[in-house]
Parts: C-alpha cells; sequence; structure tokens
C-alpha cells in the first residue's frame, strides 16, 4: 500500500488575487499552477467531482473538501490487509469501489455503504453507466454492467482472458481484449467495441500496439506501436468509436528521464530537463494539444508516510 499525497492545484492568478480574476470553465485555460493544500493518508487511487475529492486506499474510502482540504467522511469497506482493489468511480450518486471479490456502493453524500455486491476479483471499473471488468469462469473475464441504485446486474458477458483497458464511448464501452487463455503465450489481441445495452459486441479489430486507451480532447486514442524493431515507437492513434478504424496521430511528447507517464498530456518531468529529480521535488508538467511544448507545470514534492486520516495544508 503507497502512502500518497493527494495536492489539490489552483492558479496562481487565482490564488493571489482570489476572487479578482474568472477561473476558466476548462481547467487547461489555468495559466500555472501552486499548491493550495496536501492530505497524505494510504492510497490507492482519488477521483474529483462536485467540489469532493474520493480517495481510495488499503480498506476504506475518505471524502475530502477540494476547496479546505477537510475530510467528510471516511468509510472502512473491507476488512484484511493489502487488499486488491479498483475505483473509485462515480455514478448516479453512487461511489463504486471494488476490494477483493467485493464491489462496494456508497453514498457519496455521507459515506453510507447502500450495497454490496459479489462478483469475483474486480480488474477494473469504469462509468458512466456503471461497468467492471470482473473475474469470471476457467480463468476468463467478464464485462459486467451494474445498476448504481440497486446493485442488480443488468448485464454480464465473456469477453477474452484479459482486458487490457477500457473507456466509455457514448452507447459503446471499447476495449482492448487479449482473447486467449490467462498465461498463455499466443497473442490473440483485438480492439473490441460492446453495446451498452446488453453488452453485445459492435465491432472489433485486430490491434498489436500497447495496453492503454485514452481520452484527449474529445476524442479516444489507443497506444499503438509506429516502425519496426529499433526505429519503432509509442505513438496515440484516435479510433473512430463508430467503426473501429484507427486514425491519425497525436504529435510526439518531449522525451523526459523519468518513466511512467500519468497520461499522454500530463507528465511526471525532472526540474531540469535532461536530469532526474531529487529525491524531495519533483515537477508535473502538461503538454499542449497543438506542440510539443509545455503548457504549464508544477512543483511538488513526495509523500511521507504519516498516520491513516491525517491531513494538513
Amino acid at each position: 500500500m503507497r502512502t500518497l499525497s493527494i495536492v489539490f492545484l489552483v492558479g496562481l492568478a487565482v490564488a493571489a488575487e482570489r476572487g479578482a480574476h474568472p477561473v476558466p470553465a476548462n481547467p487547461r485555460e489555468l495559466p500555472s499552477l501552486s499548491e493550495r493544500w496536501a492530505w497524505k493518508g494510504p492510497a490507492e487511487d482519488a477521483v474529483l467531482a462536485d467540489g469532493v475529492v474520493y480517495v481510495r486506499g488499503q480498506d476504506r474510502v475518505v471524502a475530502i473538501n477540494a476547496d479546505s482540504g477537510k475530510v467528510l467522511w471516511e468509510t472502512v469497506c473491507a476488512k484484511g490487509e493489502n487488499l486488491v482493489g479498483e475505483g473509485p468511480v462515480l455514478d448516479s450518486g453512487k461511489a463504486a469501489v471494488s476490494f477483493e471479490g467485493n464491489l462496494t456502493l456508497l453514498d457519496r453524500q455521507t459515506g453510507r455503504i447502500e450495497k454490496t455486491v459479489r462478483l469475483g476479483i474486480v480488474f477494473k471499473i469504469v462509468g458512466s453507466p456503471l461497468l467492471t471488468v470482473a473475474e469470471g469462469r476457467k480463468d476468463r473475464v467478464d464485462l459486467v454492467r451494474i445498476d448504481p441504485d440497486s446493485g442488480e446486474i443488468l448485464a454480464r458477458r465473456e469477453v477474452g482472458g484479459m482486458v487490457y483497458d477500457v473507456k466509455m464511448a457514448g452507447p459503446l464501452v471499447v476495449a482492448l481484449v487479449d482473447q486467449g487463455d490467462l498465461g498463455s503465450s499466443d497473442r490473440d489481441e483485438i480492439l473490441a467495441a460492446y453495446r451498452i445495452d446488453g453488452l453485445s459486441e459492435a465491432w472489433r479489430t485486430a490491434f498489436d500496439g500497447f495496453p492503454e486507451l485514452e481520452w484527449v480532447d474529445g476524442s479516444l486514442y489507443a497506444a499503438d506501436a509506429e516502425g519496426e524493431d529499433e526505429n519503432s515507437r509509442k505513438v496515440y492513434r484516435r479510433i473512430d468509436t463508430d467503426s473501429g478504424q484507427l486514425g491519425p496521430t497525436l504529435p510526439q511528447r518531449v522525451e523526459s528521464c523519468v518513466s511512467g507517464g500519468l497520461t499522454w498530456e500530463l507528465e511526471v518531468v525532472g526540474l531540469k530537463e535532461g536530469q532526474r529529480p531529487r529525491p524531495a521535488r519533483q515537477r508535473e508538467r502538461r503538454r499542449g494539444m497543438r506542440d510539443h511544448r509545455a503548457a504549464w507545470s508544477a512543483q511538488s514534492s513526495p509523500a511521507t508516510a504519516t498516520p491513516p486520516g491525517s491531513h494538513g495544508t
């Protein structure tokens, strides 16, 4: 279990003169970022919505006021250590998280557990509508659509031996699927779309790229490989979600010495290009859509271990 620092960032001009400048509707238009507050505790994932940050970690979900950093509620959802989990994903007033083989639906306002659904190990949760990738029979995996209000399973479909990534795309769910058995050396990978109503297949195409799908500027992209052997490079190719055809690529990212970028747009980089970040300092950078330049960057410090539930500014 990692201990992360959940950092809330605001525009420098807005922080300096609160209320003197309008806040852009699109956060990409913010001129730069500064740290507003930080909450430190065991965490695996977090999501921000309607002024609240929902954090899943260890065995619980914590809701934090995004303006002040105050903990609004904290709910223990499972018992045990080193629990495998996914989420949180927000849908219909609920926060959906998984721990081991259970999907837990919590009321977003109070943190009260509304429903616990036994699905088998949950590998991914997406929404809206609420859908999971869950353990199926005989080392297979299923797509499972769930009613967030009642917890009822609305549709379940076996899709293969593994689902690498999955994204909602209007009336469809698009997935990168390995159709072979888990543990098999044979590769039988497809990019496929399934209709939300009933999970019937809409289209499929062979795909031999990277296990990543990403929404960028309103379009869905797949991480593909271009070129051969030493000359190959990773590119992000736009998916026509109506047909499954792959189209234009995004501009190449500026190389960084720090591996494991967060998304195509948001990267963790060194304080100086070509150097690794100091142990106590690093920088986040968002790249522009039209070229390779950075739109903004912000400096932060990695978290240190603190007791669960502690927070500060």
